[in-house]
């Protein structure tokens, strides 16, 4: 892999943003770039939903 794209897990935006780009990987950050109040937040949105079980 060539290129990896960090992108804040509290943010859908940015990840749809990234999810567009010519990244290899995309990382979502739940630490550094995620403030300590969304936090829990952001482990739900990255959190893939039940009736599936991998990313796409």
């Amino acid at each position: 892999m060539r290129c990896f794209l960090f992108v804040p897990g509290d943010s859908a935006r940015k990840f749809k943003r990234a999810s567009e780009g010519a990244a290899d990987a995309l990382i979502l950050d739940l630490e550094d770039s995620v403030s300590t109040d969304e936090k829990q937040t952001a482990r739900k949105a990255t959190r893939p939903p039940k009736n599936r079980r991998y990313w796409k």
